[in-house]
């Protein structure tokens, strides 16, 4: 069986995590399941220089990385691209990106009052969380929210669904928070997001009774 990988910490680059994130995915995923040794003696690799590839702390090599991921089944082309855009330039850009989102106030849900007001505050979440790409939330909600599902949420201004919600909450507390992606497993609510979610979604149905109570007149 193989060994677990330790909780990955975001050390103040979501880019780098968003590609450890994807490089261990290729590993879980792999059928039948493959244990460093094994991906050591196919790959000419050590197991360390192979666990290191995923800690999201540094890029590895391109050498490394495409040998991780052809030995697990991963498109080289793919990989050598995403290697090159996970390059030092766009690191030092995403690391002033977050430094920056750090100076910005903190999101403030239980000031909406609309739909649209309160998926605003969504919006500036994702900032002060360092403005991540779709994807990066993706692999920090665990697949659980799609990107075509976030892309239509921030979009459209309307109350998002509970489990959506969680999910985003999820993601968003797994990239700031160091303790890391293990921190959030089994899930815990965000008391101050789910009272402002309840609360608009009662003016929601409180408005729904009042035009029909209207329309019945």
């Amino acid at each position: 069986m193989p060994r677990s990988e330790k909780p990955l910490v975001v050390e103040g680059n979501i880019e780098l995590a968003a590609f450890a994130l994807e490089l261990r995915a290729l590993r879980q995923n792999a059928r039948p399941t493959m244990t460093y040794q094994r991906l050591a003696e196919i790959t000419r690799f050590n197991p360390a220089t192979l666990s290191k590839a995923v800690n999201g702390k540094s890029r590895p090599s391109k050498a490394v990385t495409l040998a991780y991921a052809q030995a697990l089944g991963g498109d080289v082309d793919y990989w050598t691209r995403r290697w090159e855009e996970t390059g030092e330039k766009r690191v030092r850009l995403a690391a002033a990106r977050q430094r920056l989102a750090q100076t910005l106030p903190r999101p403030r849900p239980d000031n909406a009052q609309t739909p649209e007001e309160f998926v605003e505050q969504m919006r500036a979440l994702l900032k002060h969380t360092g403005s991540p790409s779709l994807r990066l939330i993706e692999y920090a909600s665990h697949w659980n929210l799609p990107r075509a599902t976030l892309n239509d949420m921030l979009r459209r201004d309307t109350l998002p669904t509970a489990r959506v919600l969680r999910e985003f909450l999820r993601a968003c507390d797994v990239l700031a928070d160091p303790r890391g992606v293990d921190y959030w497993r089994g899930g815990r609510p965000d008391a101050p997001w789910f009272n402002a979610w309840l609360h608009t979604r009662e003016r929601i149905s409180w408005k729904d009774q009042e035009w029909w109570s209207d329309e019945v007149a």
